[in-house]
Formats: structure tokens, C-alpha cells, sequence
């Protein structure tokens, strides 16, 4: 089978993660895969030892006829069976550039829980009869989607996956250890996202410095680009001796053999948080605010701790919980192990989306 994979986006992120894995999973089974991405984008020399054919194309909004003129020209050139739009800004693209065609077949990712707009265009875009699918990584974006007018049955529930031979149990990373500094006998807490208003460092800062006033034995590290940026904030909060900054990092699983509990503070928007699914493969527990796609992985008491989002308070009570009660937050955590490795997992990523792809070339 022949897929062409189009993408807006241009650093790294857990979307642009996501389409590297699946790139490499549908080269090993034998299907040919194009990139069309736009000049710079970080994908590019993530997959190179891939030997796909990539084809960048500069996309600076949805109705950027330009880019849409030149995808078409892509798509005339490979006929492929399948067209994968997986941003929202490509989703547009290549919807113009599949406008009045009636083949390949086009299937569109969403990772978001946020609601579609609803102007004219934004209605065209997620309404249009020319898309056949949409992939959402979450039943909570699936109910976004019909929310927004999209038919129910055109979307289809593919949870983001991680490499179970990557990420997996092992020992405390002493040199790392060392290298940031965190005393013997302190707890560490990690969280690992990429700076953005929704995703809730400061919940998580604020509720650190409450955390500190009760047990100050604890190190709190942020992880994720321009999480570096912060350090003013900890410094006024008066903690900064208990926070390490570190931007980004390649060395995850490095970082969680470190940690005692992974935290994601997002206050709305989380399709299905990377870092949870990664770290509960790791049997890292796993403290999640109460939204969307994190209340599918983490089942409060079972796979995990569920917290009101935007609540330090509550945060920091949980926190200290799971710090105390670590026979409970072990054994949480290896429940949600089970459940990552049934329905995360790359392999079975990939099988739903060759099972997808064959479906729409079959119909």
C-alpha cells in the first residue's frame, strides 16, 4: 500500500513522535510511505535512515492555496492509495488539494481534545464529505468531533502508542542522579511536557511549593522545551532549590527510572498524554488532572491518581499521597502497565491503522 503522510508541523512534539513510529512500523511491513512536511520540520531527520521520500513544502495557514497547489502536485505524482493528514493545519492543505477528486482516500489524525471552531471555513473543514476517516486518540476527542458535526461513524479511536522495548522498567540512573543534583533520601516528581498555557506547569510549581511546606525532602523536575524559561517563576516561589529546569531532553526513560511519581497538570485539551502512557509503561505512578484523554488511562484508584484540574491544592495533597502510600501507588501503577501494554502499545497502533487504510482502499 502507498501513503502519503502530510504534516505542518516543524519541532518536535508528541504528534510529530507519533507519525515518526508509525512511519517506521509501515516500513517494516512492507508499505511505501512519501512525507510531504515543510522545510526545517524535525521529522525529517528523525526518519532518514528510513529512506522515505520526503518533499517539503512551506504550510502557513489553512487556506494557504499555495502549499495546497503544491501537495496536489505530490499526490498527482505518487497516486497513492491513501492521503494521512496528521496536524490541522495539513488536515486543510490537503483537504484543497484533494477538492474535486475522487480518490486517493483521506484519513485525518486528531490529537486535541479542544472543540472545532465554528466559522464557515472550520465547518467545511471537519464536515466535508471528502475526508473518510478521522484517527482520535481518545474517546474524549471522538466526542469533540461529533460535538463539532463530524458523523460518528467516519471516526475511529487509535490510541498513540510507545515502544514497549524502549520504554520498560530498569534501575535508577545514578550518574544522572548525580548530575541533577538530588540529595539521598529525597522523593522525585516529574513533569514532562513541552511549555504551553493548558498544559499547567505553574499548577505544577504552585502546587510544588505547597507540597514543600509539609515534606521538603522532594525534588521537582520539569522537563520539555522551554520549561528552562521558568526558572524566574521558581525563584520568586522560593523553591527553586527543589526544582531542576531542564528543557528538553532526549534521555526520557532516563529521567522516569529517576522518578517516584509522574505528574500531568494539563487543564484541558489532553488527548492522551505521551508522558502518562510512557511513564505507566515504565510502572511509574501516575498522578493526572481530571480531563479528557486522562481519565482514560488513569482510572482514579486503580490505574492511578485523578485530580480536579487547576487545583494546586489538590495536586499537592495527591502528590504527598503518592509519596506516602507507595505500596498503593506501585501497585496502581503496574495495573496501568497491563492496560498500556493492551492498547498502547506500537504494535497494535499499527495493526488498527493498516486495518483502517485497507478498509477505505477495500471500499
Amino acid at each position: 500500500m502507498k501513503i502519503l503522510h502530510v504534516t505542518n508541523a516543524v519541532g518536535w512534539s508528541g504528534g510529530m513522535e507519533q507519525m515518526g513510529l508509525l512511519l517506521a512500523e509501515l516500513k517494516k511491513r512492507g508499505h511505501t510511505n512519501i512525507l510531504v512536511c515543510p522545510p526545517g520540520s524535525e521529522l525529517i531527520s528523525q526518519i532518514s535512515p528510513l529512506g522515505i521520500p520526503v518533499h517539503t513544502v512551506p504550510m502557513f495557514q489553512d487556506y494557504d492555496l499555495i502549499a495546497a497547489y503544491r501537495c496536489r502536485r505530490w499526490i498527482s505524482q505518487y497516486q497513492p492509495e491513501i492521503v494521512h493528514a496528521h496536524h490541522p493545519i495539513a488536515h486543510a492543505i490537503s483537504l484543497l488539494a484533494l477538492t474535486a477528486t475522487q480518490k486517493p482516500a483521506f484519513v485525518v489524525s486528531r490529537r486535541v481534545s479542544f472543540s472545532p471552531r465554528r466559522n464557515p471555513f472550520s465547518l467545511w473543514k471537519y464536515r466535508s464529505g471528502r475526508i473518510h476517516a478521522y484517527t482520535v486518540v481518545s474517546q474524549s476527542v471522538r466526542q469533540t468531533l461529533i460535538q463539532g458535526g463530524v458523523e460518528p461513524s467516519k471516526i475511529e479511536v487509535i490510541y498513540s502508542a510507545f515502544d514497549p522495548k524502549e520504554f520498560a522498567p530498569k534501575s535508577a540512573h545514578e550518574t544522572l542522579k548525580q548530575f541533577l543534583q538530588i540529595p539521598a533520601g529525597h522523593k522525585v516528581v516529574s513533569k514532562i511536557a513541552n511549555v504551553a498555557p493548558w498544559k499547567g506547569q505553574k499548577i505544577f510549581l504552585q502546587a510544588a511549593q505547597k507540597a514543600l511546606e509539609i515534606k521538603p525532602k522532594i525534588i521537582f523536575l520539569l522537563v520539555g522545551k522551554g520549561t528552562d524559561s521558568l526558572q524566574p517563576e521558581a525563584q520568586r516561589m522560593g523553591i527553586s532549590q527543589n526544582v531542576r529546569l531542564l528543557g528538553f531532553r532526549e534521555d526520557v526513560t532516563d529521567i522516569l527510572s529517576l522518578t517516584d511519581l509522574s505528574v500531568n497538570s494539563a487543564i484541558e485539551g489532553e488527548g492522551l498524554s505521551g508522558a502518562v502512557r510512557e511513564s505507566l509503561a515504565m510502572g511509574i505512578p501516575v498522578a493526572a488532572s481530571d480531563v479528557s484523554g486522562n481519565r482514560e488511562i488513569v482510572q482514579d484508584g486503580k490505574t492511578g491518581y485523578l485530580v480536579a484540574a487547576n487545583n494546586p491544592d489538590a495536586l499537592a495533597r495527591t502528590i504527598l499521597q503518592a509519596l506516602t502510600d507507595e505500596t498503593l501507588s506501585k501497585r496502581m501503577a503496574m495495573k496501568g502497565r497491563e492496560w498500556v501494554l493492551q492498547n498502547c502499545s506500537l504494535q497494535v497502533m499499527a495493526d488498527k491503522f493498516c486495518q483502517l487504510y485497507e478498509r477505505l482502499v477495500t471500499r
